[in-house]
């Protein structure tokens, strides 16, 4: 009997191409999305899980307390995990670990040079006794058991020299600085985790009482033991900062963050720099429902189009005998046999974009669909799911008919037709909240790449990265005098970091004497005086320091004033600063207007300035027109002053642009799946438009034989769907003005949504509904009246 439905059902395909294929193409494209949604998401929750104690392990982070709120940092002051251990009985472990940013390695051997982007720490041995690796070689005891031993991971290490096993025992340089031993060899770390390690090397721990300073390079995992939890243990972490924090400092708590979350929490970052925040996992989960949704919904629409065509069809079958149960088995096995082809072309078709997917992601991997049990048993489960619901109803309503007015082709209507409007009108209310959706974050972005950030970067500026090292240092005046001498270089200033950066230094500070330090952390800028000319920031008060003021003047902006109640700017000049009691005291020489030194989802921080004497980047400016003639000439005075180092440099507008990479991801799928809404969302009411026709083709004719013209028919047909769309757009607009609010409350410097918006994706769909509409309205109207009325 089974083999007989499905024989049956091929043919009854076959003989209905036209329907056949458009309902596999609205489910192969829902089926695409989910699939595809669902690698993505499914990788983005597997970020650290291959951690066999992943329960268990800590992240230590800041949160310091603000009166305008909480200010929140993945990094902790030095002595911190070292005294808890001592301490609390409850930590088994904790690994302190230092740096990740990007080094040079060169290999003494060879004197071959690698710039590494990231992933070099300074760890300790119990780094490995928290975190899971396979080892190729010896093991952590062994391999980090003393100062100046290194680990490399086994991509680093064929890199390096030409296999994982010539590694052992070689040495290698980190920044033309630290001589290190090969010791050790990992297998590389998967492509999901946010630790990404290529170098690890040991340090010989140092003693600190120093519990206000923060740098971001500072950071420690911590493994709890198996009766420990993490949520008492943070309750008694308030008391263990009062013991040992000044009480004049600035209000500041510790908190073990769950591994599990870390990837999730942009507040805090990540060592890898990339966060895939809850909202945006939920989002897209939502996206690949209300996708399938619509595709199932297009299925349902087109299948009771089609069950006119078919009534007499079934009213022979039940004259013959047939029952309807064996009807429902009959058409359940046709949606059977669509949804699996649609399931195959599907898998295949997403397959192919998984590069596409992955480029468009950012991912460092091209991303796998069948790379697990998992994804075999979602496809299975979204079969069964989708075939049921794309099935069931228009088998009931098929299998339903009467046999006598089925054959004397009387069916008038198939099923209810309010709920048919009702699908319609939800499919096009999901692709206007998406299109929606998709012009707010369209427009977000745009804000973000022409909002004033306080300063200039109109022509091209390169941020060059400088040893620190004193040889390298002493030879930064003869740099700066030849790249001054390069025709097309406009300016050159030295710095810690560029003006907007990720990389910053919180310090509290005491203003004009003042007894106790600031309730707030200052962002610390160090940059020489021409910095201020380079950038075109604008004083309010006073001056730039001058290049004799090393550690002699501060520069604050206007924000900082306003933390310390202070209205005129002039009133501040000459006032002192004391950073680190008393260890570094100057006047206040300058006031700046404020600018944007961290991505616009943060507001304005207090900022201090000064003039150091050593610095890790030339900023370099560079006139437009002059660019791909000056790059060569910089990369060349580079090499010749500074040999030894990899001509390493990132452009400005780069780096500004990589905060708003997870921004950029959403529009780009917020454009694919509105774009693949509104596509869906057509077919439906091509369906809807298709049934209508049908069911009023005789009125049609007799209206024509009346004299109506072929414009007052299509009107006649077109003005009921506009208003279904209508009908959408009233339940759409408030659902996305809530959903995108929500959206842009993450952003200190935000968009308004404003009226147009609403009206412009009001009319856009408008537009659509009535060129698909007007397809099957045409068809209708131009058709010959006698054939329509013939059987009357």
């Amino acid at each position: 009997m089974l083999k007989n439905y499905f024989k049956i059902a091929w043919r009854s395909l076959l003989r209905n191409r036209t329907y056949t294929l458009l309902n596999a193409v609205g489910l192969t494209v829902g089926i695409v999305c989910a699939l595809m949604l669902y690698t993505v998401i499914q990788f983005e929750r597997s970020y650290d899980t291959h951690h066999q104690k992943k329960d268990r392990i800590y992240r230590l982070v800041t949160d310091m307390e603000t009166p305008e709120g909480p200010n929140l940092t993945g990094a902790i002051p030095y002595p911190v995990p070292a005294t808890l251990k001592a301490e609390y009985p409850q930590i088994e472990n904790v690994s302190f670990y230092i740096g990740g940013g990007p080094g040079q390695i060169t290999v003494e051997k060879s004197n071959q040079k690698f710039r590494e982007a990231s992933g070099i720490y300074a760890v300790e041995p119990s780094f490995f006794d928290i975190f899971d690796y396979l080892w190729l070689s010896n093991e952590a005891s062994v391999s980090l058991g003393k100062p100046g031993n290194a680990v490399l991971t086994q991509a680093v290490a064929e890199r390096y020299f030409g296999s994982w096993q010539k590694a052992l025992g070689q040495t290698i340089r980190l920044n033309n600085n630290n001589i290190l031993n090969v010791t050790g060899v990992i297998k590389n770390p998967p492509a999901n985790s946010d630790l990404p390690i290529t170098v690890l090397y040991s340090v010989t721990p140092r003693t600190s009482t120093d519990w206000v300073s923060i740098n971001s390079a500072w950071q420690a995992f911590v493994l709890l033991s198996p009766n420990a939890s993490g949520e008492q243990f943070n309750a008694m972490m308030p008391a263990f900062a009062k013991k040992h924090r000044p009480v004049d400092a600035h209000k500041a708590v510790f908190r073990l963050q769950p591994l599990s979350e870390m990837h999730f929490d942009a507040r805090y970052g990540t060592p890898s720099g990339r966060t895939f925040s809850m909202a945006t996992i939920r989002s897209l989960t939502l996206v690949g429902i209300f996708l399938l949704l619509m595709a199932c919904i297009n299925f349902i629409n087109l299948a009771t189009v089609q069950a006119i065509r078919r009534s007499k069809e079934v009213g022979v079958r039940k004259v013959v005998g047939g029952n309807r149960r064996q009807l429902l088995g009959q058409f359940l096995a046709e949606t059977t046999l669509i949804v699996s082809i649609s399931v195959l072309a599907a898998v295949a078709l997403a397959q192919a974009l998984m590069p596409l997917a992955s480029r468009l992601l950012e991912f460092s991997e091209t991303l796998q669909l069948l790379h697990d049990w998992d994804m075999l048993v979602f496809i299975l489960a979204l079969t069964l799911v989708v075939t049921f619901l794309s099935g069931f109803y228009p088998a009931i309503i098929l299998s339903g008919f009467n046999p006598i007015v089925a054959l004397k082709s009387q069916v008038k209507s198939t099923g209810n037709v309010t709920l048919r409007r009702a699908l319609v009108v939800f499919q096009f209310a999901i692709a206007q909240v998406l299109v929606f959706g998709m012009l707010v974050v369209v427009k977000q972005m745009n804000y973000f790449q022409t909002k004033n950030l306080g300063f200039s970067h109109k022509d091209p500026v390169i941020l060059l990265s400088v040893p620190t090292d004193s040889v390298s240092q002493s030879k930064v005046s003869t740099l700066k005098n030849e790249l001054l001498q390069q025709r097309g270089i406009s300016a050159l200033s030295m710095s810690f970091n560029s003006p907007a950066d990720d990389r910053n230094w919180f310090t509290p500070l005491r203003y004009d004497n003042a007894e106790k330090d600031t309730d707030f952390a200052a962002n610390m800028k160090l940059a020489d005086p021409h910095y201020f000319n380079l950038y075109a920031i604008e004083f309010v008060a006073g001056r730039a320091y001058a290049a004799t003021d090393t550690f002699r003047a501060f520069v604050v902006n206007e924000t900082l004033l306003k933390r310390l109640g202070i209205k005129d700017p002039q009133e501040a000049i000459g006032k002192t600063i004391n950073l680190w009691d008393g260890y570094y005291e100057a006047p206040i020489v300058g006031v700046v207007k404020d600018f944007h030194a961290e991505s616009l989802e943060e507001e304005i921080s207090p900022m201090l300035m000064m003039h150091s004497d050593s610095y890790g980047f030339a900023n370099v400016k560079i006139e437009a027109s002059q660019l791909l003639e000056a790059m060569p000439r910089i990369e060349k005075a580079w090499n010749r002053i500074y040999p030894e180092y990899i001509f390493d440099y990132q452009f400005l507008d780069d780096k500004i642009a990589s905060f708003y990479q997870q921004e950029r991801q959403m529009s780009q799928l917020f454009k694919l799946a509105a774009l693949i809404a509104i596509i869906i969302g057509c077919l439906g009411l091509f369906g809807l438009a298709s049934f209508t026709a049908e069911q009023r083709v005789k009125e049609i004719g007799i209206r024509k034989v009346l004299g109506a013209t072929t414009s007052s028919i299509v009107a006649m047909l077109s003005k009921d769907f506009l208003r279904l769309v209508l009908v959408a757009a009233i339940i759409a607009f408030p659902v996305g003005w809530y959903l995108m609010n929500i959206w842009l409350e993450d952003f200190a410097y935000r968009i308004k949504i404003s009226w147009w918006m609403f009206g412009l994706v009001g009319v856009s769909a408008l537009g659509i509904a009535l060129f698909t509409v007007s397809f099957q309205a045409i068809r209708a109207a131009i058709s010959n009246p006698l054939e329509s009325i013939k059987g009357e």
